[in-house]
Protein backbone atom coordinates (compact mmCIF):
# COMPACT_ATOMS: atom_id res chain seq x y z
CA UNK A 1 0.00 0.00 0.00
CA UNK A 2 1.25 3.45 -0.91
CA UNK A 3 0.54 5.85 1.94
CA UNK A 4 1.30 9.59 1.99
CA UNK A 5 1.84 11.00 5.50
CA UNK A 6 1.10 14.70 6.04
CA UNK A 7 2.35 15.60 9.51
CA UNK A 8 1.23 19.01 10.84
CA UNK A 9 3.43 20.61 13.49
CA UNK A 10 3.47 23.70 15.68
CA UNK A 11 5.64 24.70 18.65
CA UNK A 12 5.52 28.06 20.46
CA UNK A 13 9.32 28.02 20.81
CA UNK A 14 10.02 26.76 17.29
CA UNK A 15 11.37 23.40 18.48
CA UNK A 16 10.83 19.85 17.30
CA UNK A 17 10.66 17.73 20.45
CA UNK A 18 11.98 14.22 20.82
CA UNK A 19 8.47 12.81 21.20
CA UNK A 20 7.67 14.14 17.70
CA UNK A 21 10.75 12.46 16.25
CA UNK A 22 9.79 9.26 18.09
CA UNK A 23 6.34 9.27 16.46
CA UNK A 24 7.71 10.06 13.01
CA UNK A 25 10.19 7.21 13.31
CA UNK A 26 7.40 4.79 14.25
CA UNK A 27 5.25 5.93 11.30
CA UNK A 28 8.03 5.81 8.72
CA UNK A 29 7.79 2.05 7.91
CA UNK A 30 4.09 2.44 7.08
CA UNK A 31 4.45 5.40 4.73
CA UNK A 32 5.78 5.65 1.19
CA UNK A 33 6.36 9.38 1.53
CA UNK A 34 6.34 11.72 4.53
CA UNK A 35 5.78 15.48 4.46
CA UNK A 36 6.45 17.55 7.59
CA UNK A 37 4.46 20.80 7.57
CA UNK A 38 5.40 23.22 10.34
CA UNK A 39 3.42 26.29 11.32
CA UNK A 40 6.50 27.47 13.22
CA UNK A 41 10.18 27.88 12.22
CA UNK A 42 12.43 24.81 12.13
CA UNK A 43 16.02 25.29 13.29
CA UNK A 44 19.06 23.86 11.57
CA UNK A 45 19.66 21.16 14.18
CA UNK A 46 16.02 20.07 14.15
CA UNK A 47 16.03 20.06 10.36
CA UNK A 48 19.00 17.69 10.39
CA UNK A 49 17.06 15.27 12.63
CA UNK A 50 13.97 15.55 10.43
CA UNK A 51 15.92 14.91 7.23
CA UNK A 52 16.53 11.36 8.47
CA UNK A 53 12.80 10.72 8.89
CA UNK A 54 10.86 12.76 6.31
CA UNK A 55 11.01 13.35 2.58
CA UNK A 56 9.95 16.97 2.56
CA UNK A 57 9.77 19.88 5.02
CA UNK A 58 7.34 22.75 4.49
CA UNK A 59 7.56 25.81 6.77
CA UNK A 60 4.64 28.19 6.63
CA UNK A 61 2.91 30.99 8.53
CA UNK A 62 0.94 29.96 11.60
CA UNK A 63 -2.54 30.27 10.14
CA UNK A 64 -5.36 27.77 9.79
CA UNK A 65 -4.00 25.43 12.47
CA UNK A 66 -3.45 21.81 11.41
CA UNK A 67 -6.20 21.94 8.77
CA UNK A 68 -4.52 24.95 7.19
CA UNK A 69 -1.22 23.03 7.08
CA UNK A 70 -2.83 19.93 5.57
CA UNK A 71 -4.70 22.10 3.06
CA UNK A 72 -1.47 23.66 1.81
CA UNK A 73 0.26 20.28 1.49
CA UNK A 74 -2.72 18.73 -0.30
CA UNK A 75 -2.67 21.62 -2.76
CA UNK A 76 1.01 20.97 -3.46
CA UNK A 77 0.33 17.24 -3.96
CA UNK A 78 -2.95 17.73 -5.89
CA UNK A 79 -1.57 16.31 -9.14
CA UNK A 80 -0.05 13.29 -7.37
CA UNK A 81 -2.84 12.18 -5.05
CA UNK A 82 -3.93 9.45 -7.43
CA UNK A 83 -0.48 7.86 -6.98
CA UNK A 84 -1.35 7.01 -3.36
CA UNK A 85 -3.83 4.54 -1.92
CA UNK A 86 -4.33 6.59 1.25
CA UNK A 87 -3.32 9.87 2.83
CA UNK A 88 -2.58 9.86 6.56
CA UNK A 89 -3.24 13.15 8.38
CA UNK A 90 -1.44 13.44 11.74
CA UNK A 91 -0.53 16.35 14.02
CA UNK A 92 1.84 16.76 16.95
CA UNK A 93 -0.86 17.15 19.62
CA UNK A 94 -0.27 13.65 20.99
CA UNK A 95 2.34 11.29 22.41
CA UNK A 96 3.03 7.80 21.14
CA UNK A 97 2.85 5.24 19.84
CA UNK A 98 2.35 3.51 23.15
CA UNK A 99 1.86 0.21 21.33
CA UNK A 100 3.03 -1.15 17.96
CA UNK A 101 1.19 0.64 15.17
CA UNK A 102 0.97 -2.63 13.25
CA UNK A 103 -1.85 -3.68 15.59
CA UNK A 104 -3.97 -0.71 14.57
CA UNK A 105 -3.16 -0.74 10.86
CA UNK A 106 -3.93 -4.48 10.62
CA UNK A 107 -7.26 -4.04 12.42
CA UNK A 108 -8.35 -1.12 10.28
CA UNK A 109 -7.28 -2.80 7.02
CA UNK A 110 -10.07 -5.31 7.57
CA UNK A 111 -12.75 -2.66 8.03
CA UNK A 112 -14.73 -1.17 5.19
CA UNK A 113 -14.85 2.63 5.35
CA UNK A 114 -13.75 5.71 3.43
CA UNK A 115 -11.87 7.36 6.29
CA UNK A 116 -11.00 6.46 9.84
CA UNK A 117 -9.34 7.74 13.00
CA UNK A 118 -8.27 6.40 16.36
CA UNK A 119 -11.05 7.89 18.48
CA UNK A 120 -14.35 9.65 17.99
CA UNK A 121 -16.30 12.42 19.67
CA UNK A 122 -19.61 10.75 20.35
CA UNK A 123 -21.65 13.94 20.15
CA UNK A 124 -23.13 16.31 22.72
CA UNK A 125 -25.72 19.07 22.68
CA UNK A 126 -23.10 21.60 21.57
CA UNK A 127 -20.90 19.51 19.25
CA UNK A 128 -21.90 16.87 16.64
CA UNK A 129 -20.34 13.41 16.54
CA UNK A 130 -17.14 13.24 14.51
CA UNK A 131 -13.88 11.39 13.98
CA UNK A 132 -11.12 13.17 15.90
CA UNK A 133 -8.59 14.65 13.52
CA UNK A 134 -5.25 14.24 15.30
CA UNK A 135 -4.85 10.95 13.38
CA UNK A 136 -7.01 10.24 10.31
CA UNK A 137 -6.50 8.09 7.23
CA UNK A 138 -8.29 9.00 3.98
CA UNK A 139 -8.85 6.24 1.41
CA UNK A 140 -9.73 6.20 -2.25
CA UNK A 141 -12.17 7.01 -3.76
CA UNK A 142 -12.87 9.70 -1.14
CA UNK A 143 -9.30 10.96 -1.52
CA UNK A 144 -10.00 11.91 -5.14
CA UNK A 145 -13.59 13.07 -4.60
CA UNK A 146 -14.56 16.67 -5.37
CA UNK A 147 -16.20 17.01 -1.94
CA UNK A 148 -12.88 16.15 -0.20
CA UNK A 149 -10.88 18.51 -2.40
CA UNK A 150 -13.43 21.29 -2.04
CA UNK A 151 -13.45 21.00 1.75
CA UNK A 152 -9.69 21.42 2.02
CA UNK A 153 -9.65 24.16 -0.59
CA UNK A 154 -11.83 26.33 1.69
CA UNK A 155 -11.04 25.19 5.23
CA UNK A 156 -7.78 27.07 5.81
CA UNK A 157 -9.44 30.48 5.83
CA UNK A 158 -12.25 29.28 8.13
CA UNK A 159 -9.98 28.16 10.98
CA UNK A 160 -9.36 31.61 12.44
CA UNK A 161 -9.19 30.52 16.09
CA UNK A 162 -9.14 27.28 18.07
CA UNK A 163 -12.92 27.15 18.43
CA UNK A 164 -13.38 27.45 14.67
CA UNK A 165 -10.59 24.94 14.02
CA UNK A 166 -12.60 22.38 16.01
CA UNK A 167 -16.06 23.27 14.71
CA UNK A 168 -15.24 24.06 11.08
CA UNK A 169 -12.19 21.80 10.76
CA UNK A 170 -12.42 18.67 12.89
CA UNK A 171 -16.20 18.36 13.35
CA UNK A 172 -16.92 20.04 10.02
CA UNK A 173 -14.81 17.54 8.10
CA UNK A 174 -16.70 14.48 9.35
CA UNK A 175 -20.07 16.15 8.86
CA UNK A 176 -19.20 17.23 5.30
CA UNK A 177 -17.97 13.77 4.34
CA UNK A 178 -20.98 12.05 5.90
CA UNK A 179 -23.26 14.43 3.99
CA UNK A 180 -21.46 13.49 0.77
CA UNK A 181 -22.24 9.81 1.38
CA UNK A 182 -18.86 8.66 2.66
CA UNK A 183 -18.45 6.43 5.71
CA UNK A 184 -16.15 6.88 8.68
CA UNK A 185 -14.91 4.53 11.36
CA UNK A 186 -12.76 4.50 14.49
CA UNK A 187 -10.13 2.10 15.77
CA UNK A 188 -11.45 2.32 19.34
CA UNK A 189 -15.13 1.47 19.62
CA UNK A 190 -15.78 2.99 23.02
CA UNK A 191 -18.54 1.75 25.29
CA UNK A 192 -18.60 5.16 26.94
CA UNK A 193 -21.80 6.71 25.69
CA UNK A 194 -23.04 8.49 28.81
CA UNK A 195 -21.54 11.61 30.31
CA UNK A 196 -21.25 12.06 34.08
CA UNK A 197 -19.60 15.40 34.79
CA UNK A 198 -19.65 14.93 38.56
CA UNK A 199 -17.26 11.98 38.34
CA UNK A 200 -15.14 13.30 35.47
CA UNK A 201 -16.50 10.99 32.76
CA UNK A 202 -17.41 13.38 29.97
CA UNK A 203 -16.56 14.21 26.41
CA UNK A 204 -13.96 14.45 25.12
CA UNK A 205 -13.46 10.83 26.28
CA UNK A 206 -10.05 10.57 24.60
CA UNK A 207 -8.91 13.35 27.00
CA UNK A 208 -10.91 12.70 30.13
CA UNK A 209 -10.76 8.89 30.12
CA UNK A 210 -7.37 8.39 28.47
CA UNK A 211 -6.10 6.09 31.23
CA UNK A 212 -9.11 3.80 30.73
CA UNK A 213 -8.74 3.72 26.95
CA UNK A 214 -5.03 2.93 27.21
CA UNK A 215 -5.54 -0.03 29.53
CA UNK A 216 -8.72 -1.48 28.00
CA UNK A 217 -8.33 -0.66 24.30
CA UNK A 218 -4.56 -0.17 23.93
CA UNK A 219 -5.07 3.35 22.57
CA UNK A 220 -1.79 3.96 20.72
CA UNK A 221 -1.70 7.77 20.96
CA UNK A 222 -2.53 9.88 24.01
CA UNK A 223 -3.48 13.52 23.57
CA UNK A 224 -1.35 16.17 25.27
CA UNK A 225 -4.55 17.74 26.60
CA UNK A 226 -5.19 14.56 28.55
CA UNK A 227 -2.61 15.87 31.02
CA UNK A 228 -4.26 19.29 31.33
CA UNK A 229 -5.59 20.86 34.51
CA UNK A 230 -8.78 22.52 33.36
CA UNK A 231 -11.60 24.10 35.34
CA UNK A 232 -14.55 22.04 34.06
CA UNK A 233 -12.91 18.66 34.66
CA UNK A 234 -13.23 17.68 38.33
CA UNK A 235 -10.51 15.02 38.25
CA UNK A 236 -6.93 15.55 37.11
CA UNK A 237 -5.86 12.23 35.53
CA UNK A 238 -2.18 12.81 34.79
CA UNK A 239 -0.87 10.31 37.35
CA UNK A 240 -3.41 7.70 36.25
CA UNK A 241 -2.29 8.02 32.62
CA UNK A 242 1.32 7.27 33.53
CA UNK A 243 0.19 4.32 35.63
CA UNK A 244 -1.97 3.02 32.77
CA UNK A 245 0.99 3.19 30.39
CA UNK A 246 3.04 1.11 32.81
CA UNK A 247 0.23 -1.33 33.60
CA UNK A 248 -0.41 -1.96 29.91
CA UNK A 249 3.14 -3.15 29.34
CA UNK A 250 4.01 -0.29 26.99
CA UNK A 251 7.71 0.40 26.50
CA UNK A 252 7.10 4.04 25.54
CA UNK A 253 9.79 6.25 27.18
CA UNK A 254 7.65 8.36 29.53
CA UNK A 255 10.48 10.86 30.01
CA UNK A 256 9.60 12.18 26.53
CA UNK A 257 6.20 13.15 27.92
CA UNK A 258 7.62 14.65 31.12
CA UNK A 259 10.24 16.74 29.33
CA UNK A 260 7.74 18.15 26.85
CA UNK A 261 5.11 18.97 29.48
CA UNK A 262 7.68 20.70 31.67
CA UNK A 263 8.72 22.98 28.83
CA UNK A 264 5.42 23.78 27.18
CA UNK A 265 2.58 23.63 29.71
CA UNK A 266 1.47 25.65 32.77
CA UNK A 267 3.11 24.66 36.05
CA UNK A 268 -0.27 23.67 37.51
CA UNK A 269 -0.30 20.76 35.02
CA UNK A 270 2.94 19.43 36.50
CA UNK A 271 1.66 18.65 39.98
CA UNK A 272 0.69 15.09 39.02
CA UNK A 273 3.79 14.29 37.01
CA UNK A 274 5.44 11.22 38.54
CA UNK A 275 8.65 13.06 39.45
CA UNK A 276 7.23 16.28 40.91
CA UNK A 277 6.48 15.20 44.48
CA UNK A 278 9.60 14.68 46.60
CA UNK A 279 8.10 12.92 49.62
CA UNK A 280 10.57 11.87 52.33
CA UNK A 281 10.21 9.88 55.55
CA UNK A 282 11.53 12.23 58.21
CA UNK A 283 13.17 9.30 60.02
CA UNK A 284 14.83 7.86 56.94
CA UNK A 285 18.49 6.97 57.21
CA UNK A 286 20.80 9.21 55.19
CA UNK A 287 23.04 7.05 53.04
CA UNK A 288 24.74 9.64 50.84
CA UNK A 289 25.37 13.38 50.99
CA UNK A 290 25.95 15.45 47.86
CA UNK A 291 29.05 17.60 47.57
CA UNK A 292 27.23 20.79 46.69
CA UNK A 293 28.22 24.25 47.80
CA UNK A 294 25.19 25.29 49.82
CA UNK A 295 23.98 28.48 51.49
CA UNK A 296 20.92 29.70 53.36
CA UNK A 297 19.55 33.21 52.84
CA UNK A 298 17.57 34.54 55.82
CA UNK A 299 15.85 37.90 56.04
CA UNK A 300 15.71 39.14 59.64
CA UNK A 301 13.47 42.11 60.15
CA UNK A 302 12.59 40.91 63.64
CA UNK A 303 15.89 39.89 65.28
CA UNK A 304 14.19 38.04 68.13
CA UNK A 305 12.70 35.64 65.57
CA UNK A 306 16.05 34.12 64.60
CA UNK A 307 15.85 31.69 67.51
CA UNK A 308 12.77 30.09 65.91
CA UNK A 309 14.87 28.98 62.94
CA UNK A 310 17.68 27.32 64.91
CA UNK A 311 15.97 23.88 65.22
CA UNK A 312 15.48 23.85 61.47
CA UNK A 313 18.99 25.05 60.60
CA UNK A 314 20.40 22.29 62.81
CA UNK A 315 18.82 19.74 60.44
CA UNK A 316 21.12 20.73 57.58
CA UNK A 317 23.44 17.71 57.25
CA UNK A 318 26.08 19.39 55.05
CA UNK A 319 28.39 22.36 55.42
CA UNK A 320 26.65 25.62 54.61
CA UNK A 321 27.09 29.38 54.68
CA UNK A 322 24.59 31.83 56.11
CA UNK A 323 23.72 34.98 54.17
CA UNK A 324 21.64 37.28 56.37
CA UNK A 325 19.80 40.41 55.26
CA UNK A 326 18.54 42.85 57.88
CA UNK A 327 18.01 46.59 58.35
CA UNK A 328 19.18 46.20 61.96
CA UNK A 329 22.87 46.83 62.68
CA UNK A 330 22.71 44.39 65.61
CA UNK A 331 21.91 41.41 63.40
CA UNK A 332 25.46 40.04 63.41
CA UNK A 333 25.60 40.09 67.24
CA UNK A 334 22.25 38.32 67.50
CA UNK A 335 23.30 35.55 65.12
CA UNK A 336 26.64 34.99 66.79
CA UNK A 337 24.85 33.90 70.00
CA UNK A 338 23.60 30.78 68.25
CA UNK A 339 26.65 29.81 66.23
CA UNK A 340 27.80 27.06 68.66
CA UNK A 341 24.49 25.26 68.06
CA UNK A 342 25.06 25.06 64.29
CA UNK A 343 27.85 22.56 63.81
CA UNK A 344 27.70 22.59 60.00
CA UNK A 345 27.70 26.37 59.67
CA UNK A 346 30.87 27.64 58.00
CA UNK A 347 30.67 31.32 57.15
CA UNK A 348 28.28 34.11 58.07
CA UNK A 349 27.71 37.17 55.89
CA UNK A 350 25.40 39.96 57.03
CA UNK A 351 24.07 42.47 54.52
CA UNK A 352 22.47 45.63 55.86
CA UNK A 353 19.35 46.40 53.89
CA UNK A 354 16.68 49.04 53.54
CA UNK A 355 13.19 48.33 54.87
CA UNK A 356 11.62 48.31 51.43
CA UNK A 357 10.36 45.34 49.47
CA UNK A 358 10.53 43.18 52.60
CA UNK A 359 12.32 39.84 52.16
CA UNK A 360 12.09 39.98 48.33
CA UNK A 361 13.64 43.45 48.16
CA UNK A 362 16.39 42.48 50.58
CA UNK A 363 17.15 39.30 48.62
CA UNK A 364 17.35 40.99 45.22
CA UNK A 365 18.80 44.37 46.21
CA UNK A 366 20.71 43.74 49.43
CA UNK A 367 22.83 40.79 48.30
CA UNK A 368 25.25 41.46 45.41
CA UNK A 369 24.38 39.31 42.39
CA UNK A 370 27.76 37.57 42.28
CA UNK A 371 27.26 36.28 45.84
CA UNK A 372 24.47 33.97 44.65
CA UNK A 373 26.66 32.34 42.00
CA UNK A 374 29.27 31.24 44.53
CA UNK A 375 26.86 28.44 45.44
CA UNK A 376 25.30 25.45 43.68
CA UNK A 377 22.07 25.62 45.69
CA UNK A 378 20.59 28.21 48.06
CA UNK A 379 17.65 28.03 50.45
CA UNK A 380 15.72 31.27 50.95
CA UNK A 381 13.71 31.48 54.18
CA UNK A 382 12.50 34.09 56.66
CA UNK A 383 10.26 34.39 59.69
CA UNK A 384 6.80 35.60 58.85
CA UNK A 385 5.01 38.18 60.98
CA UNK A 386 2.05 39.93 59.48
CA UNK A 387 0.16 42.67 61.33
CA UNK A 388 -2.58 42.26 58.70
CA UNK A 389 -3.30 38.59 59.50
CA UNK A 390 -3.97 36.75 62.79
CA UNK A 391 -0.87 35.05 64.17
CA UNK A 392 -2.90 31.87 64.67
CA UNK A 393 -3.18 31.69 60.88
CA UNK A 394 0.33 32.80 59.87
CA UNK A 395 1.96 30.53 62.47
CA UNK A 396 0.30 27.44 60.98
CA UNK A 397 1.53 27.98 57.45
CA UNK A 398 4.94 29.20 58.64
CA UNK A 399 5.40 25.93 60.52
CA UNK A 400 4.18 23.92 57.50
CA UNK A 401 6.69 25.65 55.22
CA UNK A 402 9.62 25.39 57.63
CA UNK A 403 8.88 21.74 58.38
CA UNK A 404 8.71 20.75 54.72
CA UNK A 405 11.83 22.71 53.80
CA UNK A 406 14.10 21.88 56.75
CA UNK A 407 12.03 19.74 59.14
CA UNK A 408 14.46 16.80 59.18
CA UNK A 409 18.01 15.95 58.07
CA UNK A 410 16.48 13.32 55.76
CA UNK A 411 14.39 15.89 53.90
CA UNK A 412 17.23 18.39 53.59
CA UNK A 413 19.53 15.65 52.31
CA UNK A 414 16.86 14.41 49.89
CA UNK A 415 16.34 17.86 48.39
CA UNK A 416 20.06 18.50 47.98
CA UNK A 417 20.54 15.04 46.46
CA UNK A 418 17.78 15.81 43.97
CA UNK A 419 19.63 18.95 42.89
CA UNK A 420 22.81 16.91 42.51
CA UNK A 421 21.11 14.16 40.50
CA UNK A 422 18.87 16.32 38.29
CA UNK A 423 20.80 18.97 36.35
CA UNK A 424 17.61 20.71 35.12
CA UNK A 425 15.99 20.99 38.56
CA UNK A 426 15.66 24.72 39.25
CA UNK A 427 13.50 25.19 42.35
CA UNK A 428 12.08 23.10 45.20
CA UNK A 429 9.38 24.19 47.64
CA UNK A 430 6.50 22.64 49.60
CA UNK A 431 2.99 22.44 48.12
CA UNK A 432 0.38 24.87 49.36
CA UNK A 433 -0.20 24.62 53.12
CA UNK A 434 -3.71 23.29 53.77
CA UNK A 435 -4.28 26.24 56.09
CA UNK A 436 -3.84 28.63 53.19
CA UNK A 437 -5.70 26.55 50.63
CA UNK A 438 -8.78 25.95 52.77
CA UNK A 439 -8.96 28.97 55.06
CA UNK A 440 -7.78 31.70 52.74
CA UNK A 441 -7.52 30.56 49.10
CA UNK A 442 -7.31 34.15 47.84
CA UNK A 443 -4.00 34.49 49.67
CA UNK A 444 -2.19 32.51 46.99
CA UNK A 445 -4.46 33.30 44.06
CA UNK A 446 -3.29 36.93 44.02
CA UNK A 447 -5.29 39.59 42.19
CA UNK A 448 -5.39 41.39 38.86
CA UNK A 449 -2.95 44.10 39.96
CA UNK A 450 -0.31 41.54 40.95
CA UNK A 451 -0.92 39.61 37.72
CA UNK A 452 -0.45 42.78 35.67
CA UNK A 453 2.74 43.67 37.55
CA UNK A 454 4.03 40.12 37.03
CA UNK A 455 3.32 40.20 33.31
CA UNK A 456 5.18 43.51 32.92
CA UNK A 457 8.12 42.16 34.91
CA UNK A 458 8.38 39.04 32.73
CA UNK A 459 8.41 41.27 29.66
CA UNK A 460 11.22 43.28 31.25
CA UNK A 461 13.23 40.07 31.65
CA UNK A 462 12.28 39.02 28.09
CA UNK A 463 10.80 35.79 29.41
CA UNK A 464 7.57 34.13 28.25
CA UNK A 465 6.67 31.00 30.24
CA UNK A 466 3.52 29.14 29.17
CA UNK A 467 0.51 31.09 30.51
CA UNK A 468 -0.95 29.66 33.68
CA UNK A 469 -4.50 28.33 33.32
CA UNK A 470 -5.48 27.80 36.96
CA UNK A 471 -3.96 28.80 40.30
CA UNK A 472 -0.29 29.79 40.32
CA UNK A 473 2.36 27.40 41.65
CA UNK A 474 4.96 28.90 43.99
CA UNK A 475 6.65 28.67 47.38
CA UNK A 476 4.23 30.39 49.76
CA UNK A 477 5.86 33.27 51.60
CA UNK A 478 8.73 33.29 49.03
CA UNK A 479 10.51 30.43 50.80
CA UNK A 480 12.20 27.90 48.52
CA UNK A 481 15.40 26.17 47.44
CA UNK A 482 16.84 27.43 44.17
CA UNK A 483 19.72 26.83 41.83
CA UNK A 484 21.14 30.34 41.17
CA UNK A 485 21.64 29.55 37.48
CA UNK A 486 17.91 28.88 37.17
CA UNK A 487 17.12 32.43 38.33
CA UNK A 488 20.06 34.16 36.69
CA UNK A 489 17.95 36.66 34.75
CA UNK A 490 16.14 37.67 37.92
CA UNK A 491 19.22 37.86 40.13
CA UNK A 492 21.14 39.96 37.60
CA UNK A 493 18.32 42.23 36.36
CA UNK A 494 19.44 45.16 38.52
CA UNK A 495 16.45 45.52 40.83
CA UNK A 496 16.56 48.61 43.09
CA UNK A 497 14.83 49.31 46.38
CA UNK A 498 12.97 52.12 44.60
CA UNK A 499 11.28 49.48 42.41
CA UNK A 500 9.30 48.37 45.48
CA UNK A 501 6.55 50.40 47.16
CA UNK A 502 7.34 52.01 50.49
CA UNK A 503 5.90 50.73 53.75
CA UNK A 504 3.20 50.22 54.81
CA UNK A 505 2.91 47.67 52.03
CA UNK A 506 -0.61 47.07 50.68
CA UNK A 507 -2.16 43.70 51.48
CA UNK A 508 -1.84 42.54 47.87
CA UNK A 509 -1.30 43.68 44.29
CA UNK A 510 2.29 44.98 44.41
CA UNK A 511 5.44 43.92 42.57
CA UNK A 512 6.49 42.18 45.80
CA UNK A 513 3.41 39.95 45.69
CA UNK A 514 3.89 39.40 41.97
CA UNK A 515 7.52 38.30 42.38
CA UNK A 516 6.56 35.83 45.09
CA UNK A 517 4.35 34.07 42.54
CA UNK A 518 6.77 34.36 39.60
CA UNK A 519 9.84 32.48 40.88
CA UNK A 520 9.16 29.00 39.38
CA UNK A 521 7.80 30.56 36.17
CA UNK A 522 10.99 32.57 35.68
CA UNK A 523 12.92 29.32 36.05
CA UNK A 524 10.59 27.45 33.68
CA UNK A 525 11.00 30.10 30.98
CA UNK A 526 14.73 29.28 30.99
CA UNK A 527 14.00 25.50 30.80
CA UNK A 528 14.26 24.61 34.50
CA UNK A 529 11.58 22.68 36.38
CA UNK A 530 10.33 22.56 39.97
CA UNK A 531 9.60 19.87 42.55
CA UNK A 532 7.52 19.82 45.73
CA UNK A 533 9.18 18.80 49.01
CA UNK A 534 7.13 17.30 51.84
CA UNK A 535 7.40 14.76 54.64
CA UNK A 536 5.29 11.65 54.17
CA UNK A 537 3.50 12.17 57.50
CA UNK A 538 2.72 15.77 56.54
CA UNK A 539 1.40 14.52 53.19
CA UNK A 540 -0.87 12.07 55.02
CA UNK A 541 -2.20 14.78 57.35
CA UNK A 542 -2.83 17.10 54.41
CA UNK A 543 -4.80 14.38 52.61
CA UNK A 544 -7.01 13.84 55.64
CA UNK A 545 -7.53 17.58 56.01
CA UNK A 546 -8.64 17.97 52.41
CA UNK A 547 -10.76 14.82 52.50
CA UNK A 548 -12.61 15.93 55.62
CA UNK A 549 -13.17 19.36 54.14
CA UNK A 550 -14.54 17.97 50.87
CA UNK A 551 -16.77 15.31 52.41
CA UNK A 552 -18.14 17.17 55.41
CA UNK A 553 -18.01 20.81 54.35
CA UNK A 554 -19.22 20.63 50.74
CA UNK A 555 -22.48 22.62 50.83
CA UNK A 556 -25.73 21.71 49.17
CA UNK A 557 -27.21 24.20 46.73
CA UNK A 558 -29.43 25.60 49.49
CA UNK A 559 -26.48 25.96 51.87
CA UNK A 560 -24.35 27.52 49.14
CA UNK A 561 -27.01 30.17 48.49
CA UNK A 562 -27.13 30.94 52.21
CA UNK A 563 -23.34 31.32 52.26
CA UNK A 564 -23.48 33.58 49.22
CA UNK A 565 -26.20 35.75 50.75
CA UNK A 566 -24.32 36.00 54.05
CA UNK A 567 -21.14 36.99 52.17
CA UNK A 568 -22.98 39.70 50.27
CA UNK A 569 -24.45 41.11 53.49
CA UNK A 570 -21.08 41.07 55.28
CA UNK A 571 -19.40 42.71 52.30
CA UNK A 572 -22.09 45.39 52.14
CA UNK A 573 -21.77 46.08 55.88
CA UNK A 574 -17.99 46.33 55.65
CA UNK A 575 -18.07 48.67 52.66
CA UNK A 576 -20.73 50.84 54.29
CA UNK A 577 -18.72 51.21 57.52
CA UNK A 578 -15.59 51.90 55.50
CA UNK A 579 -17.36 54.57 53.44
CA UNK A 580 -18.86 56.35 56.47
CA UNK A 581 -15.56 56.07 58.34
CA UNK A 582 -13.66 58.09 55.76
Amino acid sequence: MKRLLLFAHYDRDGLVDKHVLYLLKALKPFCSETVFISNSPVSGSDRADLDLLVDRIICRENRGFDFGAWSEALNIYASRLEDFDTVLLVNNSCYGPLFPLQEMFDTMAARQCDFWGITEYSGTHHMPAHVQSYFMEIRKPMLLADEFKDFFRKIGSKCTDFEQAVRQGEAGFSQAMYAAGFTGDCYIKMDLSRQAFNVGVCETFSYNCAHYLIEKYRMPLVKIKSFAKISHRPIFRSAEIFQAIRNSGSDYPEQLIVDHLRRTTPLSWHKNLPQTMLAVDRNARITTLPTLKFAVVIHLFYLDSFAELIPYLRNIPVEFDLLVTSPDLKAADEISKYRPQLTCLQNIRVFQTVNRGRDIGAWLCGIPADEHFKYDVILKIHVKKSPQMPEAFTREWQNFMNDNLLGSPALAAGVLQAFADEPALGTVFPPYPPEVTLQCPEAFAGNSDAACAGKEFLQKLNLAPPPETTQPVFGVGSMFYYRPEALKKLLTCGMRYEDFPAEPLPFCGTITHALERLIPYIAQADRWYYRHSIHTDSLSRSFRTYENMIIYASPTLKEALKILLRSIVISWQYRTRHWFGR
